[in-house]
């Protein structure tokens, strides 16, 4: 499906890097922009520029040679050409975050729900043998147990779906934080036959509920706690998609000095 630009480019942040105040983190910031074009708002491309000197740039706009562009997934809404769009921005030093103020979300068609990054993760069959070759032999590491396994960021749901049909695994979590793409992977999951195994949960990992003893929300997520963890969100850095942040938050609400779960995959290195 073909996008179409419905604002203008507008600055959101300047970072000076002998500059201490402009590095630090920011909780929100919000910018009235005007609406060039009526569509449907589906999320939010960005850009960078770095100045190597006064005179010397190096961006990744669509104008240039320097890579591809950023992508935001936002819940789509509606938007009116000649009306004024309120943009939420947010940054934690090492994710850049949208979103819309005053405008109702609406319901998203289905081929609207795996945009081209999924396409080629979906498609990428060397990672998804990978990963099915290590949950297959934890699994047989485990053989004669049933098994619970929680994979965190799992969109489409590959990797969930692999994991429930090993025999002696009992019940799936998987969670997806943006809305439509959690429910096109409930829609997955229901057309393979697997909704009563798995359970596809809408939030971002550290928002998690947990029903065990030292948490004991009232409405939990989980209330057992999970034997494998699989961690499905790595990007081209490895780290920018937070895998260092939810790892530590999970190995800390998880882990009993008689119960630490088995993690997929277990490391990484960078080089």
């Amino acid at each position: 499906t073909p996008h179409k630009l419905l604002t203008k480019p507008f600055q959101i942040f300047e970072f000076v890097m002998n500059d201490r105040k402009s590095l630090e983190p920011v909780e929100r910031r919000q910018f009235t922009v005007p609406v060039e074009t009526t569509g449907i708002l589906h999320g939010f491309v960005y850009y960078y520029e770095t100045f190597l000197s006064e005179t010397l740039s190096i961006s990744n706009c669509a104008l240039s040679r320097g890579g591809e562009q950023a992508l935001y997934y936002i819940n789509a809404r509606p938007v009116q050409m000649d009306t004024e769009l309120q943009v939420l921005v947010s940054h934690n030093k090492s994710r850049i975050t949208f979103d819309t103020a005053h405008s109702p979300s609406i319901s998203v068609m289905h081929e609207f729900c795996c945009p081209e990054w999924m396409r080629n993760m979906v498609n990428d069959t060397t990672r998804t043998e990978a990963y099915s070759q290590a949950i297959e032999h934890y699994c047989h590491t485990r053989s004669g147990e049933e098994v619970t396994v929680l994979s965190l960021c799992g969109s489409p749901g590959v990797i969930a779906m692999v994991a429930a049909q090993q025999m002696n695994v009992r019940k799936v979590y998987v969670t997806e934080k943006v809305q439509h793409l959690a429910a096109n992977m409930r829609e997955v999951v229901a057309d393979n036959g697997l909704s009563e195994k798995i359970t596809v949960i809408n939030k971002e990992p550290r928002n998690l509920e947990f029903g065990w003893e030292e948490y004991q929300h009232q409405h939990y997520d989980l209330h057992e706690r999970p034997d494998c963890i699989i961690f499905e969100l790595f990007d081209c850095a490895c780290v920018g998609e937070g895998v260092l942040y939810y790892s530590k938050f999970i190995r800390n609400a998880v882990n009993t000095p008689r119960k630490t779960p088995t993690l997929i995959p277990c490391g990484a290195t960078i080089k």
